[in-house]
């Protein structure tokens, strides 16, 4: 069955493709192809798991055929990443190896993608720690970092060709943003009347928080600062995200987004008049679950608590807990210092 693909024109004489990947069982990842003149621009790759590549083959060969574009993988002038994630990064090993183009990053990213089997370790190392401090069990801790070696381990790196620093950076009329929060180096794409927003906003998932403490540049206080900082931006006539269907409102569904945060941050405060560790915060928050989203509902808890804690509302009963050594599980209880009254304006990046 052939994929569905959705064309667009952003400005004046620029094509926009999307469609979609098979990136792992359950989730479908969004790639667009933006065509202007010496410019083919693929934004993301998918996971390069399982289906991904044929899937992504296809869509870009679907487009030469139907719509006469030079947009086959040998057509490519660059391929952005738009954040190190591995839906999205995943299959730029197998596209470096049958095209020429371009590979562009965020400078905070470039670990990961450059110095994968690296940055998996490190990352691994990190994770163990936090799952000591959440309180899971001994034998939740080794599924989960199983798990996470392996799903992780099918993935390899690849060379990046220009890096771009700081908050801004461009390819040809695309304009690109950097946005930390969901990811170290999560950036959007501008062109013409249309906004990629990556992961940043989703019309319908909120995207996943994880707390600073496993990766820098990520964590709630990053994210909801990016969000506002984005608002203030002119609106698009038109915004795509990473995943889902197309938005026509952004500044609509951030302020979902945020309002999802605000009471989240709420639940967490009043749940913490007594004291729990972050797994009873992420059962508390999810109710019970099953797999990898036993990681995601964790880390989601940290993102919440350490907001939090950052900012006085909630401290450690015992301390000692939460250093990076800690052997045992920290617990945390509401801080009578501070009323809760909604979310605290985030700081500027």
């Amino acid at each position: 069955m052939e994929p569905p693909i959705e064309r667009y024109e952003p400005a004046a004489g620029i094509r926009l493709y999307r469609f979609g990947v098979r990136a792992f069982p359950g989730l479908e990842t969004m790639v667009h192809l933006i065509l202007a003149p010496g410019f083919a621009v693929l934004v993301d790759t998918g996971s390069g798991f399982g289906d991904s590549n044929d899937d992504l083959q296809a869509g870009l060969g679907l487009i030469a055929s139907r719509f006469g574009e030079p947009s086959r993988v040998e057509d490519l002038t660059h391929i952005l990443v738009s954040h190190g994630h591995i839906d999205h990064f995943g299959g730029l090993s197998h596209l470096r190896e049958r095209c020429t183009a371009h590979v562009v990053l965020h400078e905070l990213d470039l670990p990961v993608v450059t110095r994968y089997a690296e940055r998996l370790e490190i990352t691994a190392g990190r994770l163990e720690a936090f799952l000591k401090r959440a309180g899971a069990s001994q034998a939740t801790r080794t599924g989960l970092l199983e798990m996470y070696r392996i799903t992780k381990g099918l993935i390899r790196g690849a060379a990046v060709d220009t890096v771009v620093e700081g908050g801004q950076g461009e390819i040809g009329p695309l304009r690109l943003t950097h946005y930390p929060g969901h990811c170290p180096g999560l950036m959007t794409v501008r062109v013409g009347g249309i906004l990629l927003t990556s992961d940043l906003v989703l019309p319908r998932t909120s995207p996943h928080q994880s707390p600073e403490e496993l990766a820098p540049y990520t964590g709630l206080d990053h994210y909801l600062a990016s969000l506002r900082r984005l608002r203030r931006e002119p609106p698009p006539r038109l915004a795509l995200g990473g995943h889902e269907e197309p938005m026509l409102d952004l500044h609509a569904r951030i302020d979902e987004i945020e309002q999802l945060h605000a009471r989240r941050l709420a639940e967490v405060l009043e749940f913490l008049k007594e004291e729990h560790t972050l797994s009873e915060i992420s059962f508390e928050l999810f109710g019970p679950v099953q797999g990898y989203h036993v990681l995601l509902a964790l880390e989601e808890a940290g993102a919440h608590t350490e907001f939090l804690l950052q900012r006085g509302y909630v401290g450690g009963v015992n301390a000692s807990a939460l250093g990076e050594s800690t052997c045992g599980a920290a617990r945390y209880r509401r801080l009578p210092t501070r009323g809760w009254s909604g979310l605290p304006p985030s700081p500027e990046l």
